[in-house]
């Protein structure tokens, strides 16, 4: 389990919400998601996905709307799931052609 703490808050069943648990995801969580657009930090591809682990509840299209900043962060708690435990360095987290580099 991860958490994701958001620049901006969103609502979700009426109230504003910033910070949200993101569980591991599984192999049909990521049905019809290309892993490489997921690392490279493709906002579709988050949308695709973070409904799925995300409590309490995204929609693809809160997530759609979130700042670029957001991304990142979603990014860097996402490559936590795509390793082997280890954590990436600074410049993985800020680069995600390194991100993707540190992941393979």
């Amino acid at each position: 389990m991860k958490t994701l703490t958001l620049r901006d808050a969103v609502t979700v069943d009426g109230k504003p919400c910033r910070t949200f648990t993101l569980r591991e995801p599984t192999g049909a969580d990521l049905r019809g998601i290309g892993l490489i657009q997921l690392l490279q930090g493709s906002a579709p591809a988050h949308a695709k996905l973070l409904p799925r682990i995300a409590t309490p509840h995204l929609t693809a299209e809160q997530v759609e709307l979130l700042p670029l900043c957001d991304h990142a962060a979603i990014m860097a708690a996402l490559a936590g799931f795509f390793g082997d435990g280890s954590t990436p360095s600074d410049a993985a987290q800020a680069d995600p052609d390194a991100l993707a580099a540190t992941l393979s």
